[in-house]
Protein backbone atom coordinates (compact mmCIF):
# COMPACT_ATOMS: atom_id res chain seq x y z
CA UNK A 1 0.00 0.00 0.00
CA UNK A 2 2.81 2.42 0.83
CA UNK A 3 4.34 1.94 -2.62
CA UNK A 4 1.19 2.56 -4.71
CA UNK A 5 1.96 6.29 -4.94
CA UNK A 6 5.72 5.99 -5.44
CA UNK A 7 6.70 7.83 -8.64
CA UNK A 8 10.29 6.61 -8.89
CA UNK A 9 10.87 5.06 -12.31
CA UNK A 10 12.21 1.52 -12.51
CA UNK A 11 12.97 -0.97 -15.29
CA UNK A 12 11.08 -4.11 -14.28
CA UNK A 13 12.73 -6.07 -17.08
CA UNK A 14 16.51 -5.74 -17.07
CA UNK A 15 16.55 -6.22 -20.85
CA UNK A 16 14.19 -3.37 -21.67
CA UNK A 17 14.72 0.37 -21.82
CA UNK A 18 11.06 0.88 -20.87
CA UNK A 19 10.57 2.37 -17.40
CA UNK A 20 7.50 2.48 -15.20
CA UNK A 21 6.77 4.18 -11.86
CA UNK A 22 7.03 1.83 -8.88
CA UNK A 23 3.40 2.58 -7.92
CA UNK A 24 2.05 1.47 -11.28
CA UNK A 25 4.27 -1.64 -11.24
CA UNK A 26 2.98 -2.64 -7.78
CA UNK A 27 -0.61 -2.04 -8.92
CA UNK A 28 -0.11 -4.41 -11.86
CA UNK A 29 1.33 -7.07 -9.53
CA UNK A 30 -1.82 -6.82 -7.41
CA UNK A 31 -4.30 -6.84 -10.27
CA UNK A 32 -2.77 -9.09 -12.96
CA UNK A 33 -2.67 -12.88 -12.88
CA UNK A 34 0.71 -13.08 -14.64
CA UNK A 35 4.07 -11.37 -14.39
CA UNK A 36 5.52 -11.68 -17.88
CA UNK A 37 5.19 -15.46 -18.47
CA UNK A 38 5.00 -16.46 -14.80
CA UNK A 39 1.62 -17.28 -13.29
CA UNK A 40 1.29 -15.48 -9.95
CA UNK A 41 -0.23 -17.12 -6.85
CA UNK A 42 -3.96 -16.56 -6.51
CA UNK A 43 -5.15 -14.17 -3.85
CA UNK A 44 -8.17 -15.06 -1.70
CA UNK A 45 -11.36 -13.68 -3.24
CA UNK A 46 -12.23 -11.63 -0.13
CA UNK A 47 -8.80 -9.95 -0.21
CA UNK A 48 -9.09 -9.27 -3.95
CA UNK A 49 -12.52 -7.72 -3.43
CA UNK A 50 -11.24 -5.44 -0.64
CA UNK A 51 -8.23 -4.38 -2.72
CA UNK A 52 -10.43 -3.69 -5.73
CA UNK A 53 -12.43 -1.14 -3.71
CA UNK A 54 -9.26 0.88 -3.13
CA UNK A 55 -7.56 0.22 -6.47
CA UNK A 56 -10.57 1.41 -8.49
CA UNK A 57 -9.98 4.91 -7.06
CA UNK A 58 -6.21 4.82 -7.55
CA UNK A 59 -5.95 6.72 -10.87
CA UNK A 60 -8.01 9.64 -9.51
CA UNK A 61 -6.10 9.62 -6.22
CA UNK A 62 -2.74 9.68 -8.05
CA UNK A 63 -3.90 12.56 -10.23
CA UNK A 64 -5.11 14.56 -7.21
CA UNK A 65 -1.90 13.83 -5.30
CA UNK A 66 0.26 14.97 -8.22
CA UNK A 67 -1.57 18.31 -8.33
CA UNK A 68 -0.97 18.98 -4.65
CA UNK A 69 2.30 20.13 -3.25
CA UNK A 70 4.16 17.76 -0.95
CA UNK A 71 4.20 20.69 1.48
CA UNK A 72 0.41 20.35 1.87
CA UNK A 73 0.79 17.53 4.35
CA UNK A 74 4.15 18.43 5.85
CA UNK A 75 2.21 19.98 8.66
CA UNK A 76 2.60 20.17 12.36
CA UNK A 77 1.05 17.38 14.35
CA UNK A 78 -2.61 18.03 14.95
CA UNK A 79 -3.68 19.01 11.41
CA UNK A 80 -7.17 17.65 10.62
CA UNK A 81 -7.38 15.45 7.53
CA UNK A 82 -9.59 12.91 5.73
CA UNK A 83 -8.06 9.50 4.99
CA UNK A 84 -9.18 6.70 2.72
CA UNK A 85 -9.57 3.79 5.14
CA UNK A 86 -10.76 0.69 3.33
CA UNK A 87 -13.47 1.92 0.97
CA UNK A 88 -14.57 5.02 2.89
CA UNK A 89 -13.16 8.41 3.84
CA UNK A 90 -12.71 8.98 7.59
CA UNK A 91 -11.66 11.94 9.71
CA UNK A 92 -8.22 11.79 11.31
CA UNK A 93 -5.49 13.95 12.82
CA UNK A 94 -1.87 14.07 11.60
CA UNK A 95 0.59 12.62 14.09
CA UNK A 96 3.69 12.99 11.90
CA UNK A 97 4.92 12.74 8.32
CA UNK A 98 8.17 11.63 6.74
CA UNK A 99 9.70 11.18 3.32
CA UNK A 100 10.92 7.72 2.36
CA UNK A 101 12.67 8.00 -0.97
CA UNK A 102 10.19 9.72 -3.25
CA UNK A 103 7.22 8.65 -1.14
CA UNK A 104 5.67 10.76 1.59
CA UNK A 105 4.13 8.78 4.42
CA UNK A 106 1.72 10.35 6.88
CA UNK A 107 1.03 8.89 10.31
CA UNK A 108 -2.52 9.67 11.40
CA UNK A 109 -4.73 8.96 14.38
CA UNK A 110 -8.19 7.81 13.36
CA UNK A 111 -11.37 8.72 15.24
CA UNK A 112 -11.32 5.37 17.06
CA UNK A 113 -7.84 6.12 18.43
CA UNK A 114 -5.87 3.76 16.19
CA UNK A 115 -2.74 5.11 14.54
CA UNK A 116 -1.89 4.21 10.93
CA UNK A 117 0.86 5.14 8.50
CA UNK A 118 -0.59 5.92 5.06
CA UNK A 119 0.79 7.13 1.74
CA UNK A 120 0.34 10.82 0.92
CA UNK A 121 -2.19 9.98 -1.81
CA UNK A 122 -4.68 8.52 0.68
CA UNK A 123 -4.70 11.66 2.84
CA UNK A 124 -6.32 15.02 2.10
CA UNK A 125 -6.72 18.15 4.16
CA UNK A 126 -10.13 18.86 5.60
CA UNK A 127 -11.77 21.94 4.18
CA UNK A 128 -11.94 24.77 6.66
CA UNK A 129 -15.47 25.86 7.41
CA UNK A 130 -16.81 28.90 9.18
CA UNK A 131 -16.61 32.59 8.52
CA UNK A 132 -14.00 35.11 9.60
Amino acid sequence: RNFLFDTEAIRPSGHSSVTTPIGEWVEKLLTDDKYYDTLLPRLPLSLKRDMALELVQLPQLRQAASKRSRRDLRLLAGAKVHVLHGAKWCSAVVVSSCAVGRSLLVEVELEDGTVEELPFGLVRLQERTGSR
